[in-house]
């Protein structure tokens, strides 16, 4: 179910996807499973990729994911994980937690800005 300007405009095939705002999950194949974006570009990225299992809460999370090597990523409050492109099983929770992140994988930013700055690492 897509609400909203651009909401869901590149899917082809939805199972169990939910998103609402202007653009969301835009370029996301969405031939992918349980998927949630909640908010103003929450998950456009995708680039047409099988991306699976992630929720995108907020303005611009997880706006810029790129490929099925982002599956499971989880987003939730503005520009969180914004820059993520490929970073598998990755949390942030928090105004702009983890927002330069652009690959590493099963780290967990809590809270207000954390590791706002930071890149590449793996938890």
């Amino acid at each position: 179910m897509g609400i909203g300007t651009s909401s869901l405009t590149g899917g082809n095939t939805l199972v169990d996807i939910h998103s609402s705002g202007s653009g969301v999950g835009a370029n996301i194949a969405f031939a992918n499973d349980h998927n949630t974006a909640i908010g103003y570009q929450a998950g456009v990225g995708g680039n047409n990729q099988d991306i699976d299992d992630i929720v995108a809460v907020g303005s611009q999370a997880l706006n810029n994911i790129d490929n099925n090597a982002a599956d499971g990523a989880t987003a939730v409050g503005r520009s969180a994980l914004a820059a993520l492109t490929s970073g598998q099983a990755m949390t942030a929770l928090g105004y702009h937690a983890g927002m330069s992140e652009t690959n590493g994988a099963s780290n967990v930013y809590i809270g207000y800005n954390a590791s706002e700055n930071t890149n590449g690492g793996e938890g």
